[in-house]
């Protein structure tokens, strides 16, 4: 049965400290990221947002979202999609506007960090004026971690953000519907459910956070939570659907196995090598949240793959270190003092279950932590109730967590200026990482993109030495060497560029180099390859119209400029193809 309900809402009496509370979180929030909206877009943001003609939305209509909603980049997130979408509207492209949503955003999460918490340390029978402080100050320190940075200036993590407010606000609605028993509640809960999961996968994990608080919060202090068979049965649920996704995944015949999301291809390494190394990442992760230093804080980490449990030699430990972690969180579920606590151990582990297995992603980005940090912080307000139960720890916990608060800013405003553009992110990254061949290639890019050629060349080329498996930096070299006039080199690096990597930009290079030589028949291809895998992008339609025209083939290249003028909203180059089509009109050639 759920516990005890917390009285109802203070009156306004009681609100003025909240009140003074929040304005002070959504100062200091403010403070932190004041720099962040002179940042700019990086990687991702080109093929999410920059790139993408869905979401350039110039007039606020159902059919633009909706357009958006169905062509952006990722379809499965819609709700993302749209958002992007508005701020286009709102801002013209302009990169500001979409950060200063992400920090209002931010902000937002901060407050359900800050309800949910206050809601559960009431629900464990905690005073309502230390849970509120307590609660305050596990959100402030939240919001202000330099951790967060990658989430708040990274454009695209938007939908990291969305999903992480959306599953958090599902959590709360929950335990507020079991423990209230109202029906409004659970409804909310599954609402915001489906929110989450139409602005990131990830949301797919808020049944589990669903599953934690039924245990961890809403059955009060009961002494024995598995005392009935439903309950012992309940409790067993995910651990029964985790050893199916274990048998699905090893046999290799299970659905999951078969659904190709678990594609390493094109991986430098394999699941095994991820499922091994994840719990070192997670060590590492934590170890940034405990210390957090601005130079600890990267957007690329030389991160040696573990091959074995003695290769390093910390994989055995950091796994064990992982499963104790896990094992304390149950303990201290299933024990009636500690089931605050338990829950929020157990919100790290559940919370990372999507991003730090068996998906085939990169292994280490700090955005990952977003929702899973909430789960530390939860600890550190949940811990001092019952290590201190009385009113000790009161005197000292808002000097602390004042304190651990500017510096925390400080370092927070750190971080955001090393994000202002990709030369400034990337001279960082390979001072982090000076073995990464991801973190060379895109300093190479943006040094090639600020005209800075030589130094572009001298990247790209130590990128392709220390990572011969990347196809950017050949690709970016070929487009070099091709301006130089040296056809012969630049052939071979874009045909390199392809080989390993099939990507629309490669084949568009290559292309551009043969219609340079010439080979009209093969360009065409090229281009017609490229615009298979990016039908969005509106250059490839205009390179692929000239290659036709200069094939003969008219109808086909009229077909093609036309696809070109529905998607591009640059006013110059949709002129210039007007004009074309009309002097090219009347005529039977086209060339």
């Amino acid at each position: 049965m759920p516990g005890h309900t917390p009285s109802s809402a203070p009156g306004i009496k009681g609100a003025v400290p909240a009140l003074v509370l929040g304005l002070i979180l959504a100062f200091a929030v403010v403070l932190a990221y004041w720099q962040a909206p002179l940042n700019g877009f990086h990687f991702d943001d080109e093929a999410n947002i920059v790139d993408r003609a869905a979401i350039h939305l110039t007039e606020l209509s159902l059919a633009g979202l909706w357009r958006a909603a169905r062509e952006g980049l990722l379809p499965s997130r819609p709700l993302s999609n749209v958002s992007l979408a508005i701020d286009w509207w709102r801002g013209g492209g302009s990169a500001a506007t979409f950060i200063r949503s992400n920090i209002v955003l931010h902000l937002l999460m901060a407050l359900a960090v800050w309800s949910c918490v206050r809601r559960l340390l009431l629900l464990q029978g905690q005073p309502r004026a230390p849970a509120l402080g307590l609660a305050w100050g596990a959100a402030l320190l939240w919001a202000l971690h330099p951790i967060q940075v990658q989430a708040v200036t990274y454009v695209v993590q938007r939908m990291a953000e969305l999903s992480a407010l959306f599953s958090l606000l599902s959590v709360l609605a929950y335990v507020r519907g079991r423990t209230e028993r109202r029906l409004a509640w659970l409804v909310l809960s599954l609402v915001t459910f489906l929110l989450s999961v139409a602005a990131k996968e990830n949301g797919w994990i808020t049944p589990a956070l669903w599953w934690l608080a039924e245990f961890g919060c809403c059955r009060g202090q009961a002494s024995k939570l598995l005392e009935h068979p439903a309950s012992r049965l309940l409790f067993a649920l995910p651990f029964l659907l985790l050893l199916y996704v274990v048998v699905d995944i090893a046999s290799g015949q299970g659905p999951l196995a078969q659904s190709g999301m678990l594609s390493y291809r094109g991986r430098d390494f394999t699941m095994a090598e991820r499922l091994l190394t994840q719990p070192r990442v997670i060590v590492f992760h934590l170890s940034q949240m405990l210390w957090p230093l601005p130079d600890r804080f990267s957007v690329e980490h030389d991160f040696l793959k573990s091959t074995g449990l003695f290769s390093p030699a910390t994989t055995l430990a950091a796994l064990l270190g992982l499963l104790a972690w896990c094992g304390t969180g149950l303990v201290a579920l299933l024990h009636q003092r500690w089931r605050l606590a338990g829950f929020w151990l157990l919100w790290v582990p559940v919370t990372l279950v999507v991003e730090s297995s068996v998906v085939p992603l990169e292994m280490v980005f700090e955005h990952r932590m977003y929702l899973p940090s909430v789960g530390l912080f939860g600890l550190a307000a949940t811990l001092p109730t019952v290590w201190l139960p009385g009113t000790g720890h009161r005197k000292v916990a808002l000097p602390l967590v004042l304190l651990v608060a500017i510096g925390l800013i400080l370092a927070t405003r750190e971080r955001v200026e090393v994000w202002r553009d990709n030369a400034s992110l990337y001279a960082d990254a390979v001072r982090h990482a000076p073995n990464s061949g991801r973190a060379w290639n895109g300093l190479g890019a943006a040094q090639l993109q600020a005209g800075d050629i030589e130094a572009a060349e001298r990247s790209l080329t130590r990128a392709m030495a220390l990572d011969p498996t990347l196809s950017a930096p050949p690709e970016k070299l070929g487009v070099i060497v091709l301006d130089r006039g040296e056809r012969q080199k630049a052939g071979e690096l874009l045909w390199r560029a392809v080989r390993l990597e099939r990507s629309h930009s490669a084949l568009n290079h290559l292309g551009e180099w043969m219609l340079q030589g010439d080979d009209v028949d093969g360009a065409v291809r090229a281009f017609s390859q490229a615009v298979v895998l990016a039908p969005w992008l509106p250059a490839y339609r205009w390179n692929l119209a000239l290659a036709l025209e200069r094939q003969g083939n008219c109808a086909e290249a009229r077909e093609q400029w036309q696809a070109y003028l529905e998607r591009e909203t640059d006013p110059a180059g949709l002129e210039e193809v007007r004009r074309h089509l009309e002097e090219t009109g009347a005529s039977s050639h086209c060339n």
